[in-house]
């Protein structure tokens, strides 16, 4: 199940399929589409589902929470945050485990060393979502020498631009984090335009990003 019809999610699923048959493995019946496309076709259950990003997953909880014999298919879910896992309405009602889009603080601050070795303050923007990153992530970074640059979003109006002024005034680069609060697709364009007048890298966990603008991905 995607969350859109095309895009990173379509691609995700047509590779699977690829690795599939490219390791020989037993043969499998593919049906890869949106929840919608599933309901106009009369088919048995499947025996497995996998989801493909956040929208896929939370609209499979809404179906199990609403139709019981969906709590009997077992899920993986995957391109999925950390903090969406497990979804709180599901949890004993769905069998559920995940393949998360989440990366350790450790490995991230490697990777920050590894590619802009003298970018030294870090520009992290916390939200909802990633806030209970922010000690390890804190602790990796200054293990390497380098310096966590936070300011924390509500959901005020206005909030997130002041905050992200506050950071790219002081940082070296811009860390993205998955938080729906923070980094939704409504306000990407605007971060990364900012950070571009202001000559702040932005690092990423999404290629849409890179495609986008930011510098590079994890």
């Amino acid at each position: 199940m995607l969350s859109s019809s095309g895009g990173v999610h379509l691609a995700t699923a047509q590779l699977l399929q690829e690795f599939w048959d490219r390791d020989d493995l037993p043969p499998i019946s593919w049906r890869v589409g949106v929840w919608p496309d599933l309901d106009s076709a009369s088919v048995a259950l499947p025996q497995l589902v996998v989801t493909l990003g956040i929208d896929a997953y939370q609209q499979g909880v809404e179906r199990s929470l609403s139709r019981q014999v969906w709590q009997g298919v077992p899920v993986l879910a995957a391109l999925l945050p950390q903090a969406q896992f497990p979804a709180s309405a599901a949890r004993g009602s769905w069998r559920a485990a995940a393949v998360l889009l989440d990366q350790p603080p450790e490995r991230i601050a490697q990777l920050l060393r590894l590619v802009l070795p003298l970018h030294l303050r870090i520009g992290v923007l916390f939200g909802p979502d990633s806030a209970s990153l922010r000690p390890a992530l804190a602790r990796a970074l200054a293990t390497r020498g380098l310096k966590l640059v936070a300011q924390t979003v509500t959901d005020e109006a206005g909030d997130l631009y002041s905050a992200l002024r506050a950071v790219l005034d002081e940082a070296d680069l811009l860390l993205a984090l998955p938080d729906r609060q923070v980094f939704q697709s409504a306000n990407m364009h605007n971060i990364l335009l900012a950070s571009y007048r202001q000559r702040v890298p932005v690092i990423s966990y999404s290629a849409a990003h890179v495609r986008a603008g930011a510098l590079l991905s994890l």
